[in-house]
């Protein structure tokens, strides 16, 4: 996680990045912004095994923020929507 964290956190300069690990294997990871906001996720350690799926997860928060703001989407992340879909859950 110490190298997915660093690259997430070079992806958001202006946030501080902190991770705290969950019992199955994911982590809780927060932005902090300078302004006071803050935005958290629950990244599963699937999410973080490949660079691609890396550049996946921090594509999707740059959407989600954007969102959470009000603000346009940037159209690399609606690029990578259009192209893997929306999430499906399974109940196992």
């Amino acid at each position: 996680m110490h190298q997915a964290l660093e690259t997430i956190a070079a992806s958001f300069p202006g946030y501080q990045t902190s991770a705290t690990a969950r019992p199955d294997g994911g982590y809780l990871l927060a932005l902090r912004g300078k302004d006071g906001s803050e935005i958290k996720r629950v990244v599963s350690a699937a999410q973080i095994t490949t660079h691609a799926r890396i550049e996946c997860l921090i594509s999707t928060m740059r959407r989600d923020m954007a969102l959470q703001f009000g603000e346009v989407p940037p159209v690399e992340s609606l690029r990578r929507l259009r192209e893997a879909g929306l999430p499906t859950y399974h109940h196992a």
